[in-house]
């Protein structure tokens, strides 16, 4: 079976101004092409459950600290107060969204016990900021590999309620991390880029 892509015009017929430009294009088609033929994109058949969520949030926090963790199950409730919330979007084969909320006595707890991890976050919010996007790569890695080379900067963002898309998320779950409140909201693939309107 032929390579599925095409070299173009011979690197011994260009000059050398050319070679350069032609290399990295050709380097480029090959990188795709391999990708293509023998790592197709791997879509889940199925989307992370609230336990799922939940899980891995422990897994996370038990690496952030030595915490107190309860997981209370699918958010039922979207009327809880918790006026703290970040957005993080990634791309992808799949592609999607997750919006962590929180009081500040959680970002508080966080600045407390970050312990040894990096100390170049200098306020809560960026510590929440940063521990969020961990948390994103850590479960599109643990799901979606195939988006985990593909899925650009992450960069959380703060949100409200307003800014979600309009459809229910894909997966929920509300627990409690030294008795602070956080909710988890997923959404994937279209139902992440839908907007309200």
């Amino acid at each position: 079976m032929p390579w599925p892509f095409h070299l173009g015009t011979s690197l011994a017929l260009t000059n050398s101004e050319e070679q350069p430009e032609l290399e990295a294009l050709m380097l480029e088609n090959i990188t795709r092409a391999v990708k293509q033929r023998f790592f197709p994109p791997t879509i889940p058949t199925k989307s992370p459950s609230s336990m799922d969520l939940g899980r891995h949030f422990e897994k996370f926090v038990q690496y952030w600290a030595d915490a107190e963790y309860q997981y209370l199950g699918p958010i039922l409730d979207d009327r809880m107060d918790l006026p703290v919330e970040v957005s993080i979007r990634w791309k992808g084969e799949v592609g999607g969204r997750i919006v962590i909320r929180c009081r500040s006595g959680f970002l508080r707890w966080l600045e407390e016990s970050r312990a040894c991890k990096p100390q170049n976050m200098q306020t809560e919010k960026e510590i929440f900021e940063e521990m969020s996007a961990l948390y994103s790569v850590y479960l599109i890695y643990s799901f979606w590999m195939s988006d985990f080379t593909e899925m650009g900067i992450i960069l959380p963002c703060s949100s409200t309620p307003a800014d979600w898309p309009a459809h229910k998320p894909t997966a929920s779950c509300c627990l409690f991390v030294q008795s602070n409140p956080v909710e988890i909201r997923l959404w994937v693939g279209a139902a992440s880029r839908a907007k309200e309107s």
